[in-house]
């Protein structure tokens, strides 16, 4: 078997990829406020919320990349993995939380979630500042919906650093096994629960039960895709398989089926950063490598929180101050809107608001927050 070459310590293509799975939960939540059925064109828009799975599967994917190496070392220490974690992720919420108060404190009735964004008891705002609203603690979706997910994420890393030892204690086939096993039961108990749903389709009401399957399964596909060849003619199966995973979405096929095809183009995008080099040290070119994918690739976090209050505002406004048939009429040119203000105001947040306060309350945490070490099971 050919030898497999390490991974580099940037892998550029699955940053790029980040920006794409945003931009299908937008255009996911744009069903919400569409005036006619957007299901009557393409299962699609409908199918986007699964763009949520492959962010869980990469989010593990790329943790297990970046701390691995650490846990081997015996230099992971939980404290400072939860509070760089913490760092990246509450800020951003945080601001547009409160912008979501202050939206919810106006007169205006208007969206998906019944009187939304009308009001919300007290308990609802105080599980949202603690991240933890779609723990089984709401009744439904609250404020800035897509939040519900960052409150999943946030129990996932809770469970990193003790999932991490777990995981790399088994041998990366093995691994993948036990967590495709894992994942089939999960998959079938959920019908159990709710024969109409499957685990994907949770969010307030159970989304531990969606992302950690999800998540492990990031894990054990990195183990496992570290340990194999490199793949020929990634960039070519990397677009095929996103084609596939498009008119799969399309024609509504069963949820389970594109997990697997999430996991290979996770590989794929993977892969093509440990191309073998040339004469000059140069990787193959590939323009999800260049700066301008790579960088919306950056954004994409700040896109994912901001894109829901843009859309609230603008749809709200153009929805009071516009006919129904007028509204209906310029729907378009108003979507095509929502998404280059949220683009623009993305920009905007990630480069005052997310990378400064990244650094500023991660800096904070461990100048009052002593370090505690993860469990060392590598002696």
């Amino acid at each position: 078997m050919t030898s497999a070459p390490a991974y580099p310590k940037d892998l550029p293509i699955l940053t790029s990829l980040r920006f794409f799975a945003a931009m299908v939960v937008v255009i996911h939540h744009f069903r919400y406020f569409a005036p006619f059925d957007l299901l009557a064109y393409t299962g699609f828009l409908h199918e986007g919320y699964l763009a949520v799975d492959f962010f869980f599967i990469l989010s593990g994917f790329i943790l297990t990349h970046v701390y691995a190496p650490q846990w081997q070392a015996g230099k992971m220490r939980a404290g400072d993995f939860i509070a760089r974690r913490f760092a990246r992720i509450y800020p951003l919420h945080f601001v547009t939380l409160l912008f979501m108060v202050g939206v919810a404190l106006t007169p205006f009735r208007f969206g998906p979630v019944g009187p939304w964004p009308g009001e919300f008891p007290f308990l609802s705002l105080l599980n949202n500042f603690l991240m933890i609203q779609s723990w089984g603690m709401d009744g439904g979706l609250t404020f800035n919906v897509p939040s519900w997910s960052i409150a999943a994420e946030w129990f996932a890393y809770l469970c990193f650093p003790w999932l991490l030892p777990l995981m790399m204690g088994l041998r990366p086939g093995r691994a993948l096994l036990v967590v495709a096993g894992l994942y089939a039961y999960v998959w079938l108990m959920s019908f159990s629960m709710d024969p109409t749903r499957p685990f994907t389709t949770y969010s307030f009401d159970c989304s531990i039960l969606r992302v950690m399957p999800d998540f492990i399964l990031g894990i054990a596909l990195y183990r496992w895709s570290a340990t194999r060849p490199v793949l020929g003619a990634a960039g070519v199966q990397l677009f095929a398989a996103a084609c596939l995973a498009i008119a799969l979405m399309h024609v509504r096929t069963p949820d389970i089926i594109l997990i697997p095809i999430f996991c290979w183009m996770i590989r794929l995008g993977a892969d093509m950063s440990r191309m073998p080099q040339d004469a000059t040290g140069q990787r193959p070119a590939t323009w999800l490598a260049r700066s301008f994918p790579v960088w919306l690739g950056d954004i994409s976090y700040a896109l994912y929180m901001v894109h829901y209050p843009v859309m609230v505002v603008v749809l709200l406004v153009a929805h009071a101050v516009l006919s129904e048939e007028m509204y209906a009429k310029f729907f378009p040119l108003l979507a095509m809107a929502v998404v280059l203000a949220s683009v623009a105001f993305s920009a905007l947040l990630y480069r005052i608001l997310e990378v400064p306060a990244r650094r500023s309350v991660y800096t904070l945490l461990m100048t009052r927050t002593p370090l505690r070490r993860a469990p060392d099971h590598s002696k």
